[in-house]
């Protein structure tokens, strides 16, 4: 073994298919079918305006939304636990890393269907 060489680990950078960026005509696509009463349509724009994760947007509660700064706060994910039984439990969490920490700021479209949202509830 003395001879032989470790092949190096060659870190890449992503690409566009490695990050399953979608199109603009994909999101225009679903947001032309989801309506205001859809179970996904916030979700989808928190997403669409403030590029947080899919279990980001999960977690996220009302005290995370500042209205007067325009900000969201990403400080817990909501994660699944599956048990014993294979029964999957919802769960909030914090992030990962220091890096999931963080404000993130929205313009006026996404306050205005974030101060409609919350009028319903």
């Amino acid at each position: 073994m003395h001879y032989v060489e470790l092949m190096k680990d060659k870190s890449r950078k992503p690409t566009r298919g490695d990050l399953k960026i979608q199109s603009k005509e994909n999101l225009r696509s679903i947001n032309s079918v989801l309506n205001e009463d859809h179970p996904f349509y916030l979700p989808f724009h928190i997403g669409l305006h403030c590029g947080v994760r899919v279990d980001e947007v999960c977690g996220l509660e009302w005290k995370h939304i500042n209205f007067e700064e325009m900000t969201l706060e990403s400080e817990q994910q909501l994660i699944g636990i599956e048990d014993e039984n294979r029964k999957i439990h919802w769960q909030p969490r914090p992030p990962k890393s220091k890096a999931g920490y963080r404000t993130i700021p929205f313009g006026n479209a996404l306050t205005k269907i974030l101060r409609r949202t919350k009028k319903k509830t």
